[in-house]
């Protein structure tokens, strides 16, 4: 049952990822600012927020007020069959873990992003009114979507050889660890702005994505400190800490350190309105211990990740939340 009330948030001592989201939604809920944003009927907002979660007091950032293996859309239930070469997936998480895969490996079309196993973008490529407005052909996330700033970047040295950012960022941590310059980013600034003389080549301008992994290279161990402009706390955040969270892990593995942590920044974080009871009731809810996520330790090189090597063990969770024909 969905309360009407705002609940109380006690910050525990050891700042576990459940209670750190939740002292985020409960700021939002009773701080936020009305906006219109001008694709929703309203929402509240506010601006600049930070968590840190350290992965060996906290656990895996993944929230337990409601499931994120199970659940997404009804129409990709009901549509989604995993390539063969692929586990079961199980719902939207790792569905996640398959988009944060196939953009880093420069997938950009709907196609491309189902071949990694990931669903979840189709009714955003199937939009051909958008599509059509953006100049992109059907299915097209666009020239500056998330897959092609991270994998073809333009190189004004050579615009024949796009730039692999991800290949650039290892090459760098095996050969240069100290370095304060380890960023990726996933904005080309010419193809997002809309404004007279200036053409948005990108179905939707990316939400997330600045990473910057910091090395301590006495103690092998690596953070990523993440930047994201826009942030749907209720609904999409927890996957983008998921997602960025096990970036880190990958790199991590694939290098040779451990992940100690990810620290976590949010330029606008917002709930539609809408979302208002569904936020009580997220609120409301007593976390459970953080689980686990485990990569396959054979892989050793981050273009290899596919979502059948990794697996969240020890994960207790509340039942997923219809919000509005989504039950996440």
């Amino acid at each position: 049952m969905i309360g009407n009330h705002v609940s109380p948030v006690e910050v525990s001592p050891n700042r576990e990822p459940d209670e750190q989201y939740k002292e985020l939604l409960h700021r939002i809920r009773t701080k936020g600012r009305r906006a219109i944003s001008g694709m929703d009927e309203g929402s509240v907002e506010v601006l600049g927020h930070q968590m840190v979660f350290n992965f060996e007091e906290g656990g895996f950032p993944v929230i337990t007020e409601r499931d994120l293996t199970r659940g997404t859309t009804p129409e990709i239930i009901a549509n989604f069959q995993p390539n063969p070469e692929h586990r079961a997936i199980k719902g939207a998480l790792y569905q996640g873990f398959a988009e944060v895969i196939a953009f880093m490996n420069g997938a950009r079309t709907q196609e491309e992003l189902e071949r990694y196993g990931c669903k979840f973008w189709k009714p955003w490529t199937s939009d051909a009114a958008k599509a059509a407005k953006r100049g992109l052909e059907l299915g097209d996330l666009g020239h500056g979507s998330y897959g092609a700033a991270f994998h073809d970047f333009p190189n004004p040295e050579d615009p024949s050889q796009p730039f692999d950012q991800y290949k650039a960022l290892i090459a760098q941590i095996n050969n240069r660890p100290e370095l304060r310059t380890h960023i990726i980013t996933p904005f080309i600034p010419p193809y997002l702005f809309r404004a007279p003389g200036y053409e948005q080549k990108v179905l939707i301008v990316p939400c997330h994505g600045i990473q910057h992994f910091n090395i301590d290279v006495e103690n092998r161990e690596m953070s990523l400190v993440h930047w994201q402009r826009s942030a749907d706390v209720p609904i999409g955040l927890p996957f983008n800490m998921a997602n960025y969270a096990a970036m880190l892990m990958m790199v991590a593995q694939v290098t040779g350190y451990k992940p100690k942590e990810l620290v976590y920044q949010v330029s606008n974080a917002h709930m539609y309105n809408q979302h208002t009871e569904i936020v009580d009731e997220l609120l409301s809810r007593p976390a459970f211990k953080s689980p686990i996520l485990k990569l396959d330790p054979t892989v050793q090189r981050l273009e290899d990740f596919r979502v059948e090597h990794f697996s969240i063990d020890e994960y207790e969770a509340h039942p997923p939340i219809d919000m509005g024909g989504t039950a996440v």
